[in-house]
């Protein structure tokens, strides 16, 4: 990737990006070469301006997630890999008169989603339990075991775009 590139990357962003950054230290079968770059996305905005730049680029990028079901080749990735952190790992409960709403962040782990749901009462995520990986993962692969799969549960997603957030509610979804 070309310097004028990474200079402007690091600009957008709080965390360090990780260059020729060994994928296997982030994938569960612990194997991968290296990415061009590694960026620990903290928030929204830097996932925004982070996408925008890529794109004016023309430079590929991944989410990896845990990385519980990615297998890098040794060759490594020629392109930005992304994690999301910080704002990504949140969850949160809200009670309307509709009902109770959980909301948790692409980068929360799945099956502690579940044990959050448990420790507060709620159910529906049981089959979860165990299941490896991060809610953004569970969502795009449609996750699920012992009979009952996350597009169940869900009511809307939020997604982030060049154009920033978009929402796009579950019958609009394509599991």
């Amino acid at each position: 990737m070309e310097p004028r590139i990474i200079e402007k990357l690091k600009s957008l962003v709080t965390s360090e990006v990780l260059l020729e950054c060994p994928l296997s230290k982030y994938t569960s079968f612990g194997i991968g070469g290296p990415a061009d770059a590694l960026v620990l996305v903290q928030n929204i905005t830097e996932l925004t301006e982070i996408l925008k730049l890529l794109h004016v680029y023309s430079v590929q990028w991944l989410v990896i997630g845990k990385g519980t079901n990615l297998l890098v080749h040794d060759e490594g990735y020629q392109g930005v890999a992304l994690m999301l952190e910080g704002d990504f790992k949140s969850v949160t409960i809200a009670e309307d008169e509709s009902g109770i709403m959980v909301s948790a962040g692409a980068g929360y782990g799945f099956s502690r989603l579940s044990g959050f749901c448990m420790e507060n009462g709620l159910t529906g995520l049981e089959f979860a339990a165990g299941i490896p990986g991060t809610v953004g993962g569970a969502a795009r692969m449609n996750a699920g075991a012992w009979g009952g799969q996350i597009s169940d549960c869900i009511e809307n997603i939020e997604v982030v775009t060049l154009f920033g957030r978009k929402i796009i509610k579950k019958e609009q979804l394509e599991f």
